[in-house]
């Protein structure tokens, strides 16, 4: 008897503390975005999640995803508890960091994977004075009132042999609000004596700041009519 007591206190004390508390995207939370947390619970005790921000839920073994948001940077710590007898017992805790929303974005390489060899009349890059390779630079507009928010340095007679090419010197600050609403990149052929030459463009639709966290994980590959290339960004807290 005593020995089935002890195994029975075992298995309680291994159902206090075997639940869990996992915070999705734990190291890109920012004040007033959605958190996602799930609970790892293992019996089909009763519990509640405390997300450390005046708000709790019910949690069981078969509810065990939730959401909420904190409208401020700073630390929070979020417990799950176990009601055992009418008493709360804390099983297990996550402490959440949530950072201050940046306000800028920062593009850190746009690396031209592929460019058409010909223009799209049928001619070479630059043939008025003989040349076949374009000397390429890029803009970034605003979609929302216009306005230009970067035109790079011109990179001069880019063969193909010499791809991949990173047009991008030092990371361009592109501010949250513009990304939110929508911008322009457009490639270009630059020629000192005629009109540049436009060479392809992508309207980057508005986008929401989860969909922009997104961009510093994935990056942003644009594919068009023998064009490729590689947008990446950061958000250099640093420099926030």
């Amino acid at each position: 008897m005593k020995q089935l007591f002890s195994i029975l206190f075992f298995l309680f004390c291994l159902s206090l503390f075997s639940q869990e508390i996992i915070v999705s995207n734990e190291h890109m939370l920012y004040a007033g975005d959605k958190v996602f947390i799930k609970t790892i619970i293992t019996d089909e005790g009763s519990y509640i999640v405390d997300f450390g921000n005046d708000s709790q839920e019910v949690a069981s073994k078969d509810k065990d995803w939730f959401n909420t948001n904190y409208l401020t940077s700073g630390s929070y710590v979020a417990r799950l508890y176990k009601i055992v007898n009418g008493v709360q017992k804390i099983v297990a805790i996550a402490d959440i960091k949530i950072k201050e929303k940046p306000r800028f974005i920062f593009l850190v390489s746009v690396n031209v994977q592929a460019y058409s060899p010909i223009k799209s009349s049928g001619k070479a890059w630059d043939n008025t004075f003989g040349g076949i390779y374009p000397d390429i630079y890029f803009t970034i507009n605003r979609l929302k009132n216009g306005g230009e928010i970067v035109s790079s340095d011109i990179f001069p007679r880019v063969s193909q042999e010499m791809l991949p090419k990173d047009l991008v010197k030092s990371p361009i600050k592109i501010p949250i609000l513009y990304m939110e609403q929508g911008v322009r990149v457009d490639f270009w052929d630059e020629d000192s004596v005629t009109n540049h030459d436009y060479m392809m463009g992508w309207e980057l639709p508005a986008y929401s700041f989860q969909d922009i966290q997104n961009l510093t994980l994935t990056g942003l590959l644009l594919e068009a009519d023998g064009y490729k290339v590689l947008l990446k960004f950061d958000f250099l807290e640093g420099q926030n």
